[in-house]
């Protein structure tokens, strides 16, 4: 009785970052995350600023990886919200997919690059990207940039963002 005491509380306890998602990225947005930046218009003038929280958990079964986004956009007070249900793939790509409000579709995939880098492309329906280089520094803090771009691969708007 009590080495069955012992399995099951020592599961409860175990950490839920076991299999798919035992990496820094998913260990770090685990705990919620301030998020500040401004945005840039194309030719490189700040347009507005932004500021949220994101946060995130393993699934019970640890085979998905739900990330919660809240932002506030300046200077129009715009509330986005928005949750992504990661999954890794046969050859260890993150993959994930939304649908906005608006009924547009993106598709992301995360390429985690090292021990505090990663990569992460979003495709929209309608062909504009959107390419994100971010890493965690030596203060512990992760500084990312998004650069999004039309379809025929002119910049459209740039994010200039920390998650502290």
């Amino acid at each position: 009785m009590k080495v069955s005491l012992m399995i099951l509380l020592f599961g409860l306890s175990s950490p839920a970052f076991a299999g798919d998602f035992d990496n820094w990225y998913f260990k770090f947005i685990s705990v919620e995350r301030k998020v500040k930046g401004e945005t840039f218009s194309a030719d490189g003038k700040i347009v507005g600023t932004f500021t949220g929280k994101t946060f995130g958990e393993t699934s019970a079964d640890g085979k998905k990886f739900t990330e919660n986004f809240e932002y506030t956009y300046m200077p129009e007070e715009h509330l986005a919200k928005d949750t992504l249900i990661w999954i890794r793939d046969e050859k260890g790509t993150f993959r994930s997919s939304t649908e906005l409000h608006s009924g547009e579709k993106i598709w992301f995939e995360l390429t985690l690059k090292a021990e505090n880098q990663y990569q992460l492309k979003a495709t929209f329906d309608d062909g504009k990207t959107c390419e994100t280089s971010a890493q965690i520094r030596e203060d512990g803090v992760l500084h990312a940039v998004d650069i999004t771009k039309d379809v025929d691969g002119k910049v459209v708007l740039t994010l200039k963002y920390t998650r502290t």
